[in-house]
């Protein structure tokens, strides 16, 4: 047993979590097993799971769970006579820091595998984002009557919610790997006084620019102090947080708008023949990430493209439903940027600004 400083009373640290296997859930209702392999980076307990294009989106996932440990040393961790079953819990501690969820999973010890324990937790798509960070804790479940100790004299936690033991956690990505290129997306700082681009040195006063062309980027002015500040700012807190994430979720709303309109623009569509996607990975990824929002009455992603393109005359140019389909268009919007790790991700990472 490691010893530990961080609590005054005997604590073992050194507990393991591992995921056993994951079955996503498609919006056909229909669920798939996929395995959490070894992140990219490589790192100790760094797991991603990404579904292979022919699954396709996914609603929701059950991520089954284990936890190891040597049964009679955390047995030392109580007094004489008392049981794990009896006296303490083990828990998963299930966090996502970009949608702020938090949750317990209360895992059931496996009579065939001694100092092994087992669970599983339910999530929805909407509820996790990014990385799900999942922690092993051992409580105690009971309340001590009076001070305990091992037989070395070493204090033993009496309280009810006293961590016995812990570990180190894992992440398991949810998201595309962050230095995986293909369709990633680009903020660049730029003055744009002193642009090449045309339209973005004559209006300089402008905060932000969406570019919609063969390279979607977000362009931001760098001649604007307050906006490079506020954005800029590590660990803003306050009044400051609050400026600075409504002005990130102002670009991204803006940003996603003018992209999804420029990604239906570059569609292709031909009399009795299904729409092409458009050729730019970044349009792609947009639509497929709006599509599900606007037309939920479809589970494929290409019948999804065919159905919007069909209802709101998106190719054929019928204008006569623009507006429903702007008013469903911000609204998922809205609930988009809230978890998206797209632009939000992107804008949180920007760096110093270049000049161009």
């Amino acid at each position: 047993m490691n010893a530990t400083r961080l609590f005054p009373y005997k604590c073992f640290d050194e507990l393991a979590v591992r995921p056993e296997d994951v079955t996503l859930t498609l919006g056909t209702g229909r669920t798939v097993s996929v395995k959490a392999r070894p992140a990219i980076a490589c790192q100790p307990n760094q797991f991603h799971l990404f579904a292979d294009d022919e699954i396709g989106s996914w609603t929701g996932l059950q991520l089954k769970l284990r936890i190891l440990a040597q049964r009679t040393v955390l047995e030392g961790l109580l007094p004489a006579g008392a049981t794990l079953e009896a006296s303490a819990e083990m828990i998963a501690a299930v966090s996502c820091t970009a949608t702020k969820l938090r949750r317990r999973v209360f895992l059931t010890p496996d009579t065939d595998h001694p100092g092994e324990w087992y669970g599983s937790l339910d999530i929805c798509y909407e509820d996790i984002a990014d990385v799900l960070e999942v922690t092993p804790l051992l409580t105690r479940k009971t309340l001590l009557p009076e001070p305990a100790s091992d037989p070395e004299g070493m204090p033993l936690a009496s309280h009810q919610g006293a961590v016995l033991a812990y570990g180190e956690p894992i992440q398991v990505f949810v998201d595309e790997p962050k230095n995986d290129q293909s369709g990633s997306f680009k903020i660049t700082w730029e003055d744009f006084s002193q642009s090449t681009n045309e339209w973005r040195r004559t209006h300089d006063k402008e905060m932000f620019y969406v570019e919609t062309g063969e390279d979607p980027q977000v362009f931001l002015n760098s001649r604007h102090d307050l906006l490079k500040q506020t954005l800029m700012k590590k660990r803003p807190s306050g009044s400051e947080a609050t400026i600075r994430n409504s002005l990130m979720t102002y670009i991204a709303h803006t940003t996603w708008s003018t992209l999804f309109l420029a990604s239906i623009a570059d569609c292709r569509h031909e009399e009795n023949q299904d729409v092409t996607w458009p050729q730019d990975p970044i349009k792609v990824k947009v639509l497929k990430r709006l599509l599900p929002l606007l037309v939920p009455e479809r589970t494929d992603d290409d019948a999804r493209l065919d159905f919007a393109v069909d209802l709101y005359g998106l190719v054929t140019g019928d204008t006569s439903k623009y507006g429903t389909l702007l008013t469903k268009l911000h609204s998922g919007i809205q609930s988009l940027v809230k978890v998206d790790d797209f632009v939000i991700k992107t804008l949180e990472a920007t760096a110093e600004p270049e000049t161009r």
